[in-house]
């Protein structure tokens, strides 16, 4: 056989399998669908918790950044500023940051918490309504006796973000 009808003959023989081989059978369609729907499943509660963890630190940044601007304030101010905690000053407030004519200049109403941030819980440790802390012109925090614990956490997750405050003005969130 010459070399031209060799390769007629394969060219002719891998011309009927690739014609063959054009498409996928509906068995394998519905098991590449159902392996597809099972990591979907698999992947759906991950997702969840992973964003119901980004809200609760969302949520405890935002009140570190409140603080941390107070303290920026009443340093560069030469004055001392209020952080409410549970207070009545914007609503129902979780936290209300007051100037020194106590004046709301920043605040977090629960409405607003809750509908920024609906699956996050907030704990803000045995504190009584209305707990003030004073922030003075040094950015230090009074009265604290150790550390103000302020906790952030959703039923999703499993992870609780803390923000720490301390007498020092060092406010941290672990």
């Amino acid at each position: 056989m010459s070399i031209i009808a060799k390769h007629l003959l394969w060219v002719s023989v891998v011309g009927k399998n690739m014609r063959m081989m054009r498409g996928l059978t509906l068995l394998e369609l519905v098991i590449a669908l159902a392996i597809f729907g099972i990591l979907l499943a698999m992947a759906v509660p991950m997702f969840q918790s992973l964003t119901g963890s980004s809200a609760a630190h969302e949520a405890a940044d935002r009140l570190l950044q409140d603080v941390q601007w107070a303290q920026g304030q009443a340093v560069q101010r030469n004055m001392s500023f209020t952080l409410n905690l549970n207070g009545t000053d914007c609503g129902n407030s979780l936290w209300a940051v007051k100037n020194k004519s106590g004046t709301v200049v920043r605040c977090m109403s629960q409405t607003d918490f809750s509908a920024t941030y609906p699956q996050v819980v907030t704990t803000l440790g045995n504190l009584s309504a209305n707990t003030a802390l004073t922030i003075n012109s040094l950015g230090m925090v009074s009265p604290i006796a150790g550390s103000l614990l302020v906790r952030f956490s959703t039923a999703a997750a499993s992870k609780t973000w803390t923000l720490t405050l301390l007498p020092t003005g060092r406010c941290e969130i672990s």
